[in-house]
């Protein structure tokens, strides 16, 4: 199972959506430990691997900026790791400038 994390107009296939990264079940512990490490909403909505969720520009740059915060902690190479795909991912849709959707599978 992966929670496709993809970026465009919208999440359905008529828009033509560009999956950037997926997050595999095994990824879901470090979800949760960053999580604990800052309690924020891009990482809580990351944790309901069961349904699809879309984060607006505003939303981004928001998750941005918080994430970004959790780069100077004290986190595992796995931690590290992935946060670096959601930046990348968020960093993308930014540049773009439309919206990320995680689509669950």
């Amino acid at each position: 199972m992966a929670y496709d994390l993809a970026v465009g107009k919208s999440k359905y296939v008529k828009d033509a959506p560009v999956i950037v990264a997926s997050i595999c079940f095994s990824e879901y512990p470090l979800i949760c430990a960053l999580l604990k490490k800052s309690d924020n909403f891009f990482l809580r909505r990351m944790c309901d691997q069961f349904s699809d969720s879309s984060f607006s520009i505003v939303e981004l740059r928001h998750a941005r900026t918080e994430l970004g915060v959790l780069l100077i902690g004290d986190l595992s190479d796995g931690e590290r790791h992935l946060l670096h795909k959601f930046l990348a991912a968020i960093g993308y849709a930014l540049d773009k400038g439309e919206m990320l959707h995680g689509i669950s599978d």
